[in-house]
């Protein structure tokens, strides 16, 4: 496994961090749209490649939060070394117990997902890629008080957690605005989910599209190519 990863303006040291820089994790950060100004929270920031990638096409201010000990401080380090050290906070806090002095126009998370499967010898590994640490309800009530009215909140789900998670937000006044299906291949299942929420208390419609990670030579697809261009160094 790769201990760095380069970006076209940035680099991320993954090192010290049970959890690595992986496909889903930049797509899901060049498809999502940051507001041009305003603030943005990234709950469970890993190495802090979802702020970076947003940094790089907002001016907002973006603030992340992580558990995680050795995340915490590879995040800090890979932050320090960029060019939007000024621009991205990271605090290391468990959601449950971050009381922000702020409402957010933005909200994103890659949580921990894998609640069903069997758990990793690694500590690290098992705090990043469960639901123990963070729950569904966790994000909701937090994003209920803190996201501002018609903020916009997105999240990244398998197929399975996505169904769980949309229920729920139905509780809690968030309104599916948009869903994403992301597919390694269009003859393989359903690989990730990205669920764009707005705060409002009716539900409205929402938009629903599919995404191709790969073509049928097992090449990147021209749409994943034009969205990763303007951050992987390969394209």
């Amino acid at each position: 496994m790769k201990n760095h990863f380069q970006f076209k303006q940035f680099s991320i040291y993954q090192d010290k961090t049970a959890m690595k820089v992986c496909t889903d994790a930049c797509l899901f950060g060049a498809y999502i749209s940051p507001p041009p100004t305003g603030f943005i929270l990234d709950i469970g920031t890993g190495t802090g490649v979802l702020s970076l990638m947003l940094a790089q096409r907002t001016a907002a201010q973006i603030e992340a939060i992580e558990i995680e000990q050795n995340a915490f401080e590879q995040a800090q380090q890979n932050v320090k070394n960029s060019i939007f050290e000024n621009q991205i906070n990271i605090f290391h806090q468990k959601l449950q117990d971050f009381i922000p002095t702020k409402k957010y126009d933005f909200i994103v998370t890659n949580p921990p997902f894998f609640s069903h499967n069997s758990t990793s010898p690694k500590k690290e590994r098992n705090l990043a890629m469960h639901t123990d640490s963070l729950s569904f309800d966790d994000i909701l009530v937090f994003t209920k008080q803190y996201l501002e009215y018609n903020g916009i909140f997105w999240i990244l789900l398998p197929e399975y957690e996505s169904n769980i998670f949309k229920e729920k937000a139905i509780q809690y006044n968030l309104s599916l605005k948009k869903q994403v299906n992301v597919y390694q291949t269009n003859d393989k299942p359903i690989f990730r989910t990205l669920l764009n929420f707005e705060k409002k208390e009716k539900m409205t419609e929402f938009t629903e599209e599919n995404f191709y990670i790969y073509n049928q030579k097992i090449e990147y697809s021209q749409e994943f190519i034009a969205l990763l261009k303007d951050y992987y160094i390969i394209f």
